[in-house]
């Protein structure tokens, strides 16, 4: 069995991939097909990002529920050491006209946004579960990274049709600025 993964390990995988750039970006998918994922200032796939860094470093941003939470998804960052390409569909992203704002520049700083579970959970759970079935408080929310120039966040967010921002789920939102992220989803705090 693996060891309990602790808000001190995530906080340090995240911040592994600062000071370096990143060359190459993939988007994962769950279905054939699903080519379209940008809309205004953000990107919605299926599954994970994955980002090749300029020293051939490659990270896996994906929702996960790695704190044991059973009610809903956070946000992880791993490093791998190759990607599986039987995970599902994988479509390159690297020349998008949003990822190519901050493709080549260095990453300055990465870090975990912590959101209170029970602010972000679907309405019709929490009657349901009451406070008792309830783990722990807080959650990962959004990983965000700096740039010497942009910033870039992904979250474990759904936005519907309708632009109704749904948290906590097992969706990756990537927003490329604070204005895109704060149009959809506030608060995001630092904790």
């Amino acid at each position: 069995m693996p060891a309990k993964v602790t808000e001190i390990d995530l906080e340090k995988r995240a911040r592994s991939i600062g000071n370096t750039s990143i060359v190459k970006v993939w988007y994962q998918q769950l279905e054939d097909g699903v080519k379209s994922y940008s809309n205004k200032g953000f990107h919605s796939i299926d599954t994970a990002v994955y980002l090749q860094t300029e020293n051939n470093r490659i990270f896996k941003i994906f929702w996960a529920d790695e704190f044991g939470l059973h009610h809903g998804f956070g946000i992880s960052i791993r490093e791998i050491r190759l990607i599986d390409k039987d995970d599902g569909v994988f479509v390159e992203v690297t020349h998008d006209k949003d990822w190519q704002g901050v493709t080549g520049k260095k990453i300055t700083s990465a870090q975990v946004h912590w959101q209170n579970i029970i602010d972000n959970m679907r309405d019709s759970l929490v009657p349901m579960l009451g406070i008792g079935h309830i783990t722990r408080n807080d959650y990962p929310q959004t990983i965000e990274l700096n740039f010497d120039q942009g910033q870039v966040f992904v979250s474990a967010i759904r936005i519907t049709g309708e632009d109704k921002c749904i948290p906590f789920t097992n969706h990756v939102t990537i927003f490329f600025s604070k204005q895109a992220i704060d149009e959809h989803y506030k608060p995001l705090r630092k904790w």
